[in-house]
């Protein structure tokens, strides 16, 4: 496993910007409030890129099980089995970009191809979840993974 001492500034920037743009192509099963919460779990990656969507942050999963969005920081890439375990039975769209992270059981894993940001999709998580995702997004991701084990 690959780990960057530090990501570039835009990187993060770019991932500010997807966790937005995502939210659009995902259903709750039930109606969420506007603005969507999202929380920051671990090391906050993203500096100021998200304060416009105010997001929780804390280094405990019992705080943010309330959020629609849980963006699982690298920090805690030890931890990622555990954490989706502890929210096994909650609406929420995990987001992270340690190694695998779909492959693991995150709905959506951030990755780097060169310098852009992309991603990859777990379509069985986002059922275990109870969301769905929209087709176009799913054509946007460079893999699909269907299952949902950790």
């Amino acid at each position: 496993m690959s780990v960057r001492a530090q990501a570039p500034a835009h990187e993060y920037t770019a991932k500010a910007a997807s966790l937005v743009l995502l939210s659009d192509y995902v259903k709750w099963p039930e109606p969420v409030s506007s603005p969507l919460t999202v929380g920051i779990l671990g090391d906050d990656p993203f500096g100021g890129a998200l304060d416009k969507m105010n997001p929780k942050r804390s280094r405990r999963i019992e705080d943010l099980k309330d959020c629609q969005i849980l963006f699982i920081a690298n920090s805690e890439r030890e931890n990622v089995g555990a954490i989706l375990d502890r929210l096994a039975g909650t609406n929420v769209l995990t987001v992270g970009d340690s190694e695998g992270f779909a492959q693991r059981g995150g709905v959506i894993g951030f990755v780097l191809e060169g310098d852009q940001v992309r991603f990859e999709i777990n379509t069985g998580a986002a059922r275990q979840a109870g969301l769905r995702l929209d087709l176009r997004l799913l054509k946007l991701a460079v893999r699909v993974f269907k299952s949902e084990a950790r």
